[in-house]
């Protein structure tokens, strides 16, 4: 472990987080910047779903009971918010070698979910070699080396060198919502988040939710006055108490979600957020990048990340499929990028309405397609009771195409569910 990191100091309220009853004002901010600007969505597809046990891309995978795949919820988000906004919006998707025919075919075939196809763009991440403890490459085949994504931070690299830039300004677009392909409770184009975003003028702003004990997540940390991510292994915070830190800092206690205070379409309201108990925020890869601070990063080198894997590899004329990790994948990470802002903001948004990953197959008790859908199921409980329905003993799923922020969801009042169902 870097000992520079063993004593971190959590982002603090006002300076880099975004607290308070502040929701309603960066609100109507956000509801002018939308109704002022061309508006872009960037999906990160390009990582491999060998966690879940399927050759193919995560945003092919169908979840259980809703019968959808994870694609499909994101475009149907997409869909509806063009329509609320009354807007085209501008998709880009950006894949790898690994998933860029698939996940191309796969929108074809679903016709592109309703979209137009000109408002979608596809580009691919480079790959790194897969290499032995010993710096020597795998290979896959007898001539073909064992490749890998080069990571989510290989994304501005990859928008440079396929010319994304030139099409971000040819349709005059500011800012880029980015977020990961495998959370289903992914919120993108939040007229909150925007707000905050253009009102504080940030290079880069970024959701966060408060970190569970234990989780495996990259955590906000402060660093010589810039906000970083580290992975969870690489900072002491579980040993913590509530409330606690290794440095002192600004109390966060009584700090509540700057959603927490919309009631019109959205239901924070119901929630607030536990900020304080945990002074740690979790990295839920959903972000907003001015497109200038994203172009300047494209000639920026970010720091290569090792990370120990299982790698299969051609031997005696076969793929050999260890069964213990046997070398390095090398990868980029997205969030190196803070350190060259200086203007890098974080807002805290509930749990229970923004984040829901899918990282494990069934075999793992967290993060699998189970869980997946469960969350979906708790978010339109709340939707649902808000708008007056009565859920008995039951789960009821509202996708996207029925309602975004819990909107238009009143024909329901008064009425009582009891058996599962998928809202039309």
């Amino acid at each position: 472990m870097d000992p520079s990191y063993q004593k971190v100091t959590p982002i603090l309220p006002y300076t880099n987080i975004i607290l308070n009853n502040t929701g309603k004002f960066y609100r109507k901010i956000g509801d002018e910047v939308i109704q002022e600007n061309n508006l872009c969505v960037l999906i990160l597809c390009g990582g491999q779903g060998t966690r879940l046990g399927s050759a193919d891309p995560k945003g092919c995978y169908v979840l259980p009971d809703i019968n959808h795949s994870i694609f499909s919820i994101h475009m149907q988000q997409i869909s509806s918010l063009g329509k609320i906004y009354s807007k085209e919006i501008l998709l880009l998707v950006m894949v790898s070698e690994f998933t860029d025919h698939k996940t191309e075919e796969y929108f074809k075939v679903n016709q592109y979910f309703g979209l137009k196809r000109e408002n979608i763009v596809f580009f691919k991440q480079e790959s790194c070699i897969c290499k032995d403890f010993n710096e020597n490459p795998y290979f896959i085949d007898e001539k073909n080396f064992a490749r890998s994504p080069n990571g989510n931070g290989g994304l501005f690299k990859a928008m440079k060198d396929n010319d994304i830039f030139s099409i971000l300004r040819k349709r005059n677009i500011e800012f880029v919502n980015v977020i990961s392909v495998d959370n289903v409770l992914a919120r993108v184009l939040d007229p909150i988040m925007i707000g905050c975003y253009k009102h504080h003028k940030f290079d880069v702003l970024s959701k966060s939710v408060d970190r569970l004990q234990n989780e495996n997540v990259g955590i906000f940390v402060m660093k010589d006055q810039k906000i970083i991510i580290k992975e969870y292994s690489e900072v002491n915070v579980d040993g913590l108490k509530d409330g606690e830190t290794q440095t002192t800092t600004t109390s966060t206690s009584n700090s509540s979600s700057a959603n927490s205070s919309i009631t019109e379409i959205t239901s924070e309201s119901s929630f607030s957020s536990t900020f304080g108990e945990n002074p740690f925020q979790a990295n839920i890869c959903n972000h907003i990048f001015s497109v200038n601070f994203m172009e300047n990063i494209s000639n920026k080198t970010l720091p290569i990340h090792r990370a120990v894997k299982k790698i299969p590899y051609f031997e005696g004329g076969k793929i050999i499929k260890p069964k213990e990790p046997n070398g390095f994948k090398d990868e980029y990470f997205i969030f190196d990028c803070f350190v060259f802002s200086n203007n890098c903001g974080v807002m805290n948004v509930p749990r229970l309405l923004e984040f829901s990953p899918l990282k494990n197959g069934y075999d793992k008790t967290t993060d699998n397609p189970r869980t997946c859908v469960d969350d979906i199921s708790k978010r339109s409980r709340l939707y649902m009771e808000k708008s007056g329905a009565k859920i008995v003993n039951c789960r009821i799923f509202v996708l996207p195409k029925t309602s975004v922020f819990g909107e238009n969801l009143e024909r329901f009042q008064g009425k009582t569910f009891k058996k599962d169902e998928v809202l039309k």
